[in-house]
């Protein structure tokens, strides 16, 4: 089968809740994964995060048909011998003092609203059906119905109203926001992502969750990190410098003198490497042209900062 057969079965019989790229996988291994026609590709997706193992990584394997072979599932009706030991240890690795494993992001979230709420009418004693919680603008958090209720993304929350009421929504990395939001009695939680994953990849300023966390604190809310994709060494390890490698595509090359402005620094590029083909040199000079002709026909009245610009406009309307 050609990869557009896999493609057009999946749609005729799959509901269209996502729009995949053309690419058809059929295995990995590590970092690469292969489509059906034994192109290989770097898998930097990695399941949206959840793969920071890398492909059939034969340790977790050789544990997942060992336990196939004794114990398919266990329902929380029961204990299970290995349970305990994985709570113990995942606690005395973290640093946490209670552990409870959920099978996807979003439900981990749900599970952490509902302690939220349950908290704020048990412990601080909020009248009930008023508790509130505070989120942040872009944010990601998951796809059902109460998570998309705090969601600022039409594409996340466009017809699937009514939605879950109780939440207030404040500017990511904006501390005043946060102090104006927690002085509402009613307000049990601060749900914030480390570093947004969904609105590009932002990172807010030092010491901005420290202050957050010292507010709620202060107030008495409780303050819930959702690092489902920035946990578990994702973004690096603490402590530690290294080189961050970023792949462009040929639409992306000649604005890199634009990025170095911005950042103040310079990005070293690469060459000689695998992907830098004679197409891909051909197709950016063809870009890089076209960038120029067009900043030469923008300018071509003069600059906007010391007034020629517009002079030189009004001038040839006039003619």
């Amino acid at each position: 089968m050609k990869p557009e057969d896999y493609i057009t079965r999946e749609e005729k019989y799959g509901a269209h809740n996502y729009h995949p790229l053309p690419v058809v996988l059929r295995r990995g291994e590590g970092v690469f994964v292969w489509d059906v026609e034994g192109k290989r590709y770097f898998d930097f997706l990695s399941g949206y995060s959840a793969l920071s193992q890398g492909h059939c990584h034969p340790k977790i394997v050789k544990a997942l048909m060992e336990q196939a072979e004794k114990l398919t599932l266990v329902s929380r009706a029961f204990h299970a011998d290995i349970l305990g030991e994985y709570m113990e240890f995942t606690c005395k690795f973290f640093g946490y003092d209670k552990l409870l494993p959920m099978n996807t992001g979003a439900e981990a979230v749900e599970t952490a609203l509902k302690l939220c709420r349950r908290w704020g009418y048990r412990r601080k004693g909020v009248a009930p059906e008023r508790a509130k919680i505070v989120v942040c603008s872009e944010n990601f958090h998951g796809r059902t119905i109460t998570i998309i209720s705090m969601s600022t993304d039409p594409s996340s929350y466009a017809d699937f109203g009514p939605y879950t009421p109780g939440f207030i929504k404040i500017p990511y990395n904006h501390v005043d926001a946060l102090a104006e939001a927690l002085k509402d009695p009613d307000v049990v939680g601060f749900l914030v992502e480390p570093i947004q994953g969904e609105a590009g990849v932002v990172v807010p300023d030092d010491g901005y969750l420290r202050t957050c966390y010292d507010l709620c604190h202060q107030h008495n809310v409780l303050f819930i990190a959702d690092e489902i994709q920035t946990g578990i060494g994702r973004t690096g390890r603490a402590g530690r410098s290294g080189i961050a490698f970023s792949f462009c595509d040929v639409e992306e090359v000649p604005y890199l003198k634009d990025i170095q402005k911005l950042i103040g620094k310079e990005v070293p590029v690469a060459g000689g490497h695998m992907f830098e083909t004679v197409e891909v040199k051909e197709a950016v000079a063809e870009k890089k042209k076209a960038i120029k002709e067009e900043s030469k026909r923008r300018n071509m009245f003069g600059s906007k900062r010391d007034g020629s610009f517009w002079r030189n406009k009004k001038r040839t309307a006039a003619k």
